[in-house]
């Protein structure tokens, strides 16, 4: 009901996202969170504080939470703006220190890149490094105090890594890849063992965290992540573009990916500068700017100056793609001064305005299939490229050659196309 249950006060901005875990393992979720007042935070989930660790400088990276240590044990791994990550285990008190070469406000990602049985931590410094660091036993007599956390590899960009890397197997091949957006303007895939796959440019800082999902159910990940360019960009499997999506405002939050429809189909929900929250499915723009319309017909909403009731009239349609697109036509009345018309003209009014929204549906949804299309075969092999070109009617060869200089820039297949459209304007 929106009542709040707590609330509890630091020193100092809280500027990360919180993290939550059973910490002493007593059944509970604690919350672990940074501040910039220089402190790691525990909490008990009834708001009391279990436990808190100060660093040397401000936290403005969010935690991790993994077992570092392979000892069923929850650990908390954090970034600081002193040049340190911190590996903390609660239950022992024990904390492992690595120095880098400058702040760390990204967010750790931990996981198993190397097959060896331990988890492995990824972190991102502002001088542009990427850091695997492994957790190193004192295995003689288990001391915990001579373990460490010790040098994997190290990757550099360009520019300054604030956003979180993404840890996920891309092709399918058994090994995780690691995903980083960069302030440099560049998504980097990189192997497990530091080198780069490829590196996708934008037209903006990347300070979004990169997601990762299946996002059309064909069993290969997508990655999803917003740029400084105000382009929210979905690309395929191998860091090739599939699609983006132009707002009016820089992306800088981090998307999340769900089904929230229950319809089998996974959803973009993101928000942008331009001061809107938006919903995606498959590349289509759900509702903009986004509106929660319950199962009533009405809802009430105020501002600084009116009170309108909104009327919603929806509309299903089912496009060749076997999509089914709902369309909410809102009609406002003003109850201030909105005159009253008769019953006859109404109707008539809501029949037109349903047609004209029904055609306006389907000619966009034939505009982005054809967009789709062509970006499905800049995807593929040079030779099936051809092919499918050929099949087409009349192809958009202006079209096709835009997405292949952006995507893949593969010069044999250029010259091809250039020679075809030649053809066709002859």
């Amino acid at each position: 009901n929106g009542k709040e249950i707590w609330h509890y006060t630091t020193n100092g901005k809280i500027t990360s996202s919180p993290a939550l875990g059973d910490i002493n393992d007593d059944g509970r979720m604690e919350i672990v969170f940074g501040s910039e007042d220089h402190s790691l935070y525990i909490l008990k989930n009834s708001g009391g504080e279990l436990w808190r660790y100060s660093t040397n400088g401000a936290i403005k990276s969010s935690p991790a939470i993994a077992d570092i240590d392979s000892d069923k044990i929850l650990d908390i791994v954090i970034g600081s703006d002193n040049n340190k990550l911190y590996a903390l285990d609660y239950r022992r008190f024990k904390i492992w220190l690595y120095q880098t070469n400058d702040d760390v406000t990204s967010t750790p990602a931990a996981g198993d890149i190397d097959g060896d049985g331990r988890m492995e931590i990824i972190i991102c410094s502002n001088d542009g490094r990427v850091y695997c660091l492994h957790y190193i036993e004192h295995t003689a007599d288990k001391d915990i105090s001579m373990s460490r956390l010790s040098p994997g590899w190290t990757y550099q960009t360009e520019n300054a890594i604030i956003s979180s890397p993404a840890i996920a197997d891309l092709d399918g091949d058994g090994d995780p890849e690691i995903i980083i957006g960069s302030m440099d303007r560049n998504l980097y895939i990189l192997t497990a063992s530091g080198e780069l796959i490829r590196k996708y440019t934008t037209n903006g800082k990347i300070r979004s965290s990169p997601a990762v999902a299946d996002l059309n159910g064909d069993g290969n990940l997508e990655i999803v992540f917003g740029s400084d360019d105000n382009l929210l960009y979905v690309l395929n499997s191998s860091g090739y573009g599939w699609w983006h999506y132009k707002t009016n405002g820089s992306i800088r939050s981090s998307p999340a990916v769900a089904d929230l429809n229950g319809d089998g189909n996974l959803e973009i929900v993101f928000g942008s500068e331009d001061k809107k929250l938006y919903v995606f499915s498959m590349g289509e723009l759900l509702e903009e700017p986004i509106l929660n319309l319950s199962n009533e017909t009405k809802i009430e909403i105020t501002t600084s100056t009116t009170t309108s009731i909104l009327t919603s009239t929806t509309i299903t349609t089912t496009t060749s793609m076997s999509t089914t697109i709902t369309t909410s036509i809102l009609t406002s009345t003003t109850i201030e001064t909105q005159p009253r018309v008769s019953r006859g003209y109404g109707t008539i009014i809501v029949a037109v305005v349903i047609i004209l929204a029904l055609i306006s549906t389907l000619l966009v949804l034939k505009g982005r299939r054809e967009e789709i299309i062509y970006r499905e075969i800049v995807n593929l092999s040079i030779k099936n490229a051809k092919s499918r070109i050929m099949e087409i009617e009349n192809p958009d060869y202006d079209k096709i050659l835009e997405l292949e200089r952006a995507d893949r820039n593969r010069k044999s297949f250029i010259s091809w196309l250039e020679r075809r459209k030649r053809k066709v304007v002859r």
